[in-house]
């Protein structure tokens, strides 16, 4: 019975620190929004009409109807979604900077790559690692 209060103990004190841990440093936000922008959360199912200022991280994804276009700033950097255009954000956080391009046309400006590697976009026809500071125009292509 000892064992077993020492090891639920244990549970207990391993499952406090997870919950504890510090989120990422490295977010984005929604900066701009014209027309009708959607987002979907990383813990949900459902798209919402995105709000300026709502953050960005690993997991979430936005969406721009046909005359719409919004913008994520990532610390010094930014990603612009062209009109009718999906974006997945697969990890954003200390260590990566990634992006799924499903449909439509992004652009990007990242003065400096973030610390942990290059920023890189995949799409239905490969995936573009950007390994110098720029600007970079991206089509998702017919896959």
């Amino acid at each position: 019975m000892k064992k077993l209060l020492v090891l639920a103990a244990a549970l207990l004190l391993w499952s406090s620190v997870v919950v504890l841990a510090d989120p990422p440093s490295r977010v984005g936000r929604v900066g701009f929004i014209e027309g009708m922008v959607n987002f979907r959360d990383a813990d949900q199912d459902d798209w919402t009409a995105a709000t300026l200022n709502y953050p960005v991280t690993g997991g979430d994804a936005l969406s721009t109807g046909d005359d719409a276009r919004t913008e994520i700033q990532i610390e010094n950097g930014a990603v612009r979604l062209d009109r009718a255009t999906e974006l997945e954000v697969p990890a954003l956080d200390d260590q990566y900077t990634n992006f799924r391009l499903l449909r439509g046309t992004v652009s990007l400006s990242f003065p400096t790559i973030p610390e942990g590697g290059p920023v890189t976009v995949e799409t239905g026809r490969g995936t573009v690692h950007l390994l110098s500071p720029g600007r970079y125009r991206i089509e998702a292509g017919d896959g």
